[in-house]
């Protein structure tokens, strides 16, 4: 009968998905909302890169790190 026939209308539809988002095209876009369309953050990541680059600000971020670990560990 007709409740039949739901079942397989059911069973013939797939499960219900979002749609995907429309490809982005160009830069007309940006991913996020920042009024210098995301320079800053660029600009702050370059920084990050660029001391990750850098083998004294290595060595200081280790030597700081090793120091508050062991601080840490002989602590009581």
């Amino acid at each position: 009968g007709p409740a039949g026939s739901m079942d397989a209308m059911e069973e013939d539809t797939p499960p219900a998905l979002p749609p995907p988002p429309p490809p982005t095209t160009g830069a007309k876009q940006p991913p996020y909302k920042d009024p210098d369309d995301g320079r800053q953050r660029f600009l702050l990541e370059l920084e990050f890169i660029q001391c990750l680059a850098n083998p004294i600000y290595i060595n200081c971020t280790v030597t700081l790190l090793t120091a508050s670990v062991s601080n840490w560990l002989v602590r009581d």
